[in-house]
């Protein structure tokens, strides 16, 4: 695997009454992730080959309307392990991943994400200007370190960090 990119759910429905795992997103939600879509239209180099995905509706949801007709729903794939994970969970499933795959995107959950991009790029998010460097509908692209373990701490790139307003601003859009 070359790159890592993390893609943190859209904002979800908190006044659905459903169980965190059956939360749907709110209409911010799906509007940042049709958003979201049509700013991946623009950057074929961030389609992934590989996509694993939280089984979380909200989870899954943001990927269905950011990628619909952009990708082949055959690599798109549930794991468990990725609801509300851990960093060491997240490792163990990246580690899982076929070394043939060159780009592989994760969908899922803060505080996980969050704590992931730190560890991998020990990029704080005062370095980034940001408060919070993972928010809802957020996407990072790494670059990951050509060695046999390239999950360690402080070994990849931040390539970018974007959400909702920076594709805005990319496609130009008011």
């Amino acid at each position: 695997m070359k790159q890592l990119l993390l893609l943190r759910h859209a904002k979800s429905d908190w006044s659905s009454h459903s169980s965190d795992l059956n939360r749907p997103l709110n209409q911010r939600g799906k509007t940042n992730a049709k958003l979201l879509k049509k700013w991946l239209q623009n950057n074929p180099d961030c389609h992934p080959d590989y996509i694993l995905c939280s089984p979380a509706k909200r989870a899954i949801d943001t990927l269905q309307l950011a990628t619909q007709s952009l990708l082949p729903p055959s690599l798109i794939h549930n794991d468990e392990r990725l609801y509300l994970p851990s960093v060491s969970n997240i490792i163990t499933v990246l580690a899982s991943i076929e070394a043939h795959y060159q780009r592989v995107l994760l969908v899922g959950h803060n505080p996980g994400f969050e704590q992931l991009l730190i560890w991998l790029t020990e990029t704080q998010p005062d370095k980034l200007k940001i408060d919070k460097t993972m928010t809802t509908c957020n996407l990072a692209k790494l670059s990951l370190p050509a060695i046999k373990n390239p999950f360690q701490p402080g070994q990849s790139e931040l390539i970018f960090l974007k959400g909702p307003e920076d594709f805005k601003n990319d496609l130009a859009l008011s």
